[in-house]
C-alpha cells in the first residue's frame, strides 16, 4: 500500500530534508512565482494592525493579493468577529515570492530583499501591532533564530532586537494558518490568538 497520493491529488506532499528535517509542500505552491507586494490598509483604522506572513503561497501569487484563499479566510474571519475588516489592515510577507518546500532561509536574495521593503513598509505605516504568522515573521522580529511559533504563540512582545526590521513595535506570535490546515488541532489555540 502506497502513502503517496497521486501526481493530481491535492493532498500535501512530504518529504524528510538532508538534515532530516520535515518539509512539506502544499498543494497549491509553486502555481506562480509571481511576487506579492506588501499592501497597505484600503480603509483607515484606529486598530493599525500589520499582518505579517513568511511568504506568499500559490493563491496569493495568482491573485497577486497578500493571504488570498484559505489562509486568508481564516485569517480575516477571525478578525471580523472583533469587527476589524481585512480592508483595515496592512498584509505584509518577509519574501514576496513563494518558496519549494516549507522554510525559507535567511541568506536567500528574496528573503534580504523582502526584510529591506519589509523595514520601508513598516515605518511608514507605523502599526499598533504586528501579527507574526509563523517562525518565519517570528524570526524577522528576533533575529537570533532561537525562538519558535510552538513556544512563543500568543505571546505579547514589544520588538526589542536591535538588528530586526522590527525593532520596537508590539508583536504577537500566532501561528501560521498553512500551519493550522495542515493540523486542524492547532486550530482553537489559532483563533484564541487572534482574539
Amino acid at each position: 500500500m502506497s502513502t503517496t497520493p497521486p501526481s493530481n491529488s491535492s493532498a500535501p506532499m512530504s518529504k524528510l530534508g538532508s538534515n532530516n528535517e520535515f518539509s512539506i509542500t502544499l498543494p497549491d505552491e509553486n502555481t506562480s512565482t509571481s511576487p506579492v507586494y506588501n499592501r497597505p490598509p484600503i480603509v483607515t483604522s484606529e486598530h493599525r494592525i500589520l499582518i505579517l506572513g513568511g511568504w506568499p503561497d500559490g493563491n496569493a501569487c495568482n491573485e497577486q493579493v497578500p493571504f488570498a484563499g484559505g489562509t486568508g479566510s481564516l485569517i480575516f474571519n477571525s478578525l471580523r468577529r472583533f469587527g476589524i475588516n481585512s480592508a483595515q489592515c496592512s498584509l505584509a510577507y518577509v519574501s514576496a515570492t513563494p518558496l519549494n518546500g516549507h522554510k525559507k532561509h535567511w541568506h536567500e536574495p528574496s528573503v534580504r530583499a523582502g526584510l529591506e521593503a519589509l523595514k520601508i513598509f513598516v515605518d511608514a505605516q507605523r502599526p499598533n501591532i504586528i501579527l507574526l504568522l509563523g517562525d518565519t515573521a517570528l524570526q524577522a522580529a528576533f533575529t537570533d533564530g532561537t525562538r519558535k511559533t510552538e513556544q512563543w504563540r500568543g505571546s505579547l512582545m514589544i520588538c526589542d532586537d536591535d538588528s530586526s526590521v522590527l525593532f520596537g513595535y508590539k508583536v504577537l506570535s500566532c501561528y501560521d494558518p498553512r500551519d493550522v490546515f495542515i493540523s486542524w488541532d492547532k486550530s482553537p489555540l489559532f483563533f484564541f490568538d487572534m482574539e
